[in-house]
């Protein structure tokens, strides 16, 4: 029953966030979730939205919620959709 529990908890605490995939590797290897986090190469993604600064300059920050709330769900799909763990191919290093 409690290895039933920890997965629906695991399941409905990130399958909103990352991947699916890795919320079924966190179902299977809870021993990785941990408070204090770990160290791991990552990368940010960066969208840029065409004329933002002129957009939403005279708007009110109750205005620009919706417009980005339009966005981001879009972009957080692409970026699952690919997997949302592609990792950055490593700099050659220096000879």
């Amino acid at each position: 029953m409690g290895e039933e529990r920890d997965r629906l908890w695991i399941q409905g605490a990130f399958s909103r966030y990352v991947s699916h995939d890795l919320v079924q590797e966190l179902v299977q290897h809870p021993e990785q979730l941990s408070q204090g986090g770990r160290r791991t190469e990552l990368s940010e993604p960066f969208s840029d939205i065409r004329s933002f600064t002129s957009l939403s300059e005279p708007c009110e920050p109750e205005e620009l919620g919706p417009l980005l709330n339009r966005h981001l769900p879009v972009m957080t799909r692409v970026l699952l959709d690919k997997g949302g763990r592609r990792r950055r191919p490593r700099r050659p290093t220096p000879s």
